[in-house]
């Protein structure tokens, strides 16, 4: 089994993706929390640590929507794929915004995963 999987780095979200991880399930893991939030746990670098650890892989994805307020992050967007993916790295459309849904954040990423029956 093949999960794409929103809102993954705390929570509920977590607490899915590490379910399905430890029942054999591939997990494609999107979320918004790139730092860590001054009063609650979890970033999506962690649940990533956390779901492998259990299993789950983010193998599946093959395309990737980014859009930050800054193009000056675009430096540091590249360098972190580097992180979570292999060579050949998903297909990616980076878009500089005017702003995101919630104001505070400055970046926010849609994964696109192939998921097998």
């Amino acid at each position: 089994m093949r999960i794409l999987l929103t809102g993954a780095s705390r929570g509920i979200g977590k607490a899915i993706a590490l379910r399905a991880a430890r029942d054999g399930a591939n997990i494609a893991v999107v979320a918004k929390t790139d730092q860590p939030h001054p009063t609650l746990p979890g970033t999506v670098h962690s649940a990533v640590e956390e779901i492998e650890a259990a299993g789950g892989t983010m193998a599946d994805i093959v395309k990737l929507n980014t859009y930050v307020t800054d193009g000056r992050h675009f430096d540091a967007i590249r360098e972190l794929r580097g992180e979570f993916f292999d060579q050949p790295f998903p297909a990616a459309t980076s878009m500089v915004v005017h702003s995101l849904a919630r104001r505070e954040l400055v970046m926010e990423i849609e994964a696109i995963a192939i998921l097998d029956d």
